[in-house]
């Protein structure tokens, strides 16, 4: 860091508190860098795991006397000796690593971004919040993940690895994202007497098509856990010698009995019944076909427990 001081003007400098600076500092997005002291900048705010890819941008500004390299943990990135916009792809590697430019250059960095580019493992791995302008406050969540888009019209654009894709109202391909599909996922909450334990016993659902939860897709505001599968469905089984049909739907609803609390001792078949002020479903599809849901009913009786 450099001082200015008149002419036979005395300067006094604190030493101590000037020894462990980097030369770095950071304003308006903006990160400088000034030669006299080599170090590093560290990213707060945000997680890096050992093991995972990350790739990132950044743009800089101006350099001489010197380089910037990026690190992810403790593996190192390019050193870069020429100003421009860069983009790299680094593996995380230590212990409780963070991301950090280390430079011994007279140097500006701007405009960063960085991404995990792990591969997406489940339907369910990317929750991308989407804001609505005409209600103005945040909607829902969506499994596909963009890079950006927009709306014109009544069409949705939106924009993946540097393509440019319209999102179609009435595709024959529905759900299918950049390549890949994904089912329907519909959050419900039941609390009609929240005052009030229940316990909760089936469950029903008016739609074209079975719908079954997630894995461990019940929960009680108790923290029980649970899930119904398409078996737990079945309502009877036609078989003819060569073809079987499974019947899953009454006069077009599903419906299914809970099974126990997971965590419970004995689980599905001894374990505890599912109770709480509230019960949270999560439904999704099985084909992908349009949806149609007409209802979805919870049924439970009070819970007397402890009364006189």
């Amino acid at each position: 860091m450099g001082f200015v001081t008149l002419e036979n003007t005395p300067l006094n400098v604190d030493l101590v508190a000037q020894a462990p600076t980097t030369g770095w500092s950071f304003s308006n997005l903006v990160a400088t860098h000034e030669k006299c002291n080599a170090g590093r900048i560290f990213l707060n705010g945000y997680t890096i795991v050992a093991g995972q890819t990350y790739e990132f941008t950044y743009k800089i500004t101006s350099i001489s006397n010197g380089y910037v390299q990026p690190f992810m943990g403790s593996t190192a990135g390019i050193q870069r000796t020429t100003a421009g916009f860069y983009v790299e792809t680094l593996l995380c590697i230590g212990s409780s690593p963070r991301f950090s430019f280390y430079s011994n250059a007279d140097c500006v960095i701007e405009v960063f971004d960085i991404r995990n580019t792990a591969t997406v493992t489940t339907k369910k791995q990317q929750n991308n919040i989407v804001y609505s302008e005409r209600t103005n406050k945040w909607t829902s969540f969506y499994t596909y993940n963009p890079d950006c888009g927009f709306g014109l019209f009544i069409d949705l654009y939106t924009y993946k690895k540097g393509n440019l894709y319209l999102h179609q109202n009435n595709s024959s391909s529905r759900n299918n994202f950049y390549g890949v599909s994904y089912d329907t996922i519909v959050n419900l909450p039941f609390n009609q007497q929240a005052a009030f334990i229940s316990t909760f016993e089936s469950m029903s659902v008016q739609s074209n098509m079975l719908m079954v939860t997630t894995e461990d897709g019940i929960e009680t505001s108790l923290g029980q856990i649970s899930d119904l599968i398409a078996s737990d469905f079945t309502k009877s089984t036609l078989v003819d010698g060569a073809t079987t049909v499974t019947i899953s739907s009454v006069e077009g609803v599903y419906s299914a009995s809970f099974l126990r609390d997971k965590n419970s001792v004995g689980q599905i078949l001894n374990g505890d019944v599912l109770k709480g002020n509230y019960l949270l479903l999560e439904l999704q599809t099985t084909t992908s076909t349009k949806l149609r849901l007409f209802s979805v009913a919870v049924h439970s009786e009070k819970s007397f427990i402890g009364v006189r």
